[in-house]
């Protein structure tokens, strides 16, 4: 029989061994909490000719666009934005998880056959979502993404559903592509590897003549001074990151000066406790004479263009 002595050291020692186990497992739960995100290396990146292969992806559809209609989801505090270009559909996000099928359900009211470009403007659950659900009923030919990463299942879902399309995969960088007579759609790198992930949003600009729209996904304002040289004078501006104090600066404001702002977001007097919305930025865009939309106020909101004029509706999401 073990000694009162011996028992002691096999306690202690398997109390050593279940405490070990426990820190490891906690520092584990931790990394995958607050570590998620790094720059992702997939092996289906497409470098190299891939602007110029989304670029040919247009041209199968080049012909004179009569009006532009940007569509911005209501999907509460989160993004999902439908630019149809005549024949051409490029999708901005993809909004939560659960607001996937009613996204695919808001594309086919729409008579959209395929969509030629989705973008991933950065990894958050609020953005990526939907994604998977639009890939599988739709064919999707290509996807421009911010290069970032995350381990979450909701993101591992949108890449799986990437992969099995097939799409041509892109990281972000500087691109323009060509849309038809006087219509562009650009892609603006702002760099890369920021500590905030909402910094490496893909942020992207629309023009058709004389009318221009930034999509500028969560950047922050640590992106926005950066990159003020980027920027220049726009007619619509989706408001970064739902309204946050995080973004939408003074400097950058002065830069881009909208006549109009679109704002997706969740109630505002909810959101501004619980995800940091601010709602001196409402009140800011008001001093400026800024006209701003809320999705949470109008739900859907789609603003049309003809390259030289704007025209807006609303409706409610069902």
């Amino acid at each position: 029989m073990y000694s009162f002595k011996a028992r002691n050291i096999v306690a202690f020692c398997l109390l050593a061994f279940l405490l070990t186990g426990a820190v490891l497992l906690f520092i584990a739960f931790i990394s995958m909490i607050f570590q998620p995100f790094k720059v992702t290396n997939q092996s289906f990146y497409h470098s190299g000719s891939g602007q110029q292969l989304v670029q040919e992806i247009f041209d199968d559809h080049h012909a004179p666009i009569e009006q532009v209609s940007v569509h911005f989801l209501d999907v509460d505090n989160a993004d999902c934005i439908f630019i149809d270009a005549g024949d051409i559909d490029i999708l901005i996000d993809g909004g939560n998880d659960h607001d996937g099928p009613y996204i695919v359900e808001y594309l086919k009211n729409l008579n959209t056959d395929n969509i030629e470009l989705m973008i991933a403007t950065h990894p958050h659950l609020d953005h990526v979502g939907g994604l998977d659900d639009v890939i599988e009923a739709f064919e999707v030919k290509a996807v421009i993404d911010s290069g970032i990463s995350s381990s979450f299942g909701i993101y591992q879902d949108y890449m799986k559903a990437v992969e099995k399309e097939g799409a041509l995969f892109l990281e972000d960088d500087d691109m323009k592509f060509d849309l038809g007579p006087g219509i562009t759609f650009e892609i603006i790198e702002t760099g890369d590897n920021y500590p905030n992930i909402n910094d490496n949003s893909v942020v992207s600009q629309l023009t058709f003549n004389n009318i221009s729209f930034l999509f500028t996904g969560d950047m922050c304002k640590n992106a926005e001074t950066r990159n003020l040289n980027k920027f220049s004078a726009v007619d619509v501006l989706k408001v970064a990151h739902h309204g946050s104090r995080s973004s939408s600066c003074a400097t950058f404001l002065d830069r881009v000066n909208p006549r109009v702002a679109v704002m997706s977001c969740g109630l505002c007097d909810i959101c501004g406790k619980s995800h940091g919305q601010n709602l001196d930025t409402i009140k800011e865009f008001e001093r400026r004479n800024i006209t701003l939309y809320r999705t949470d106020v109008l739900g859907n909101i789609v603003i049309s263009t003809d390259g030289s004029t704007l025209s807006l509706k609303t409706f409610p999401r069902p």
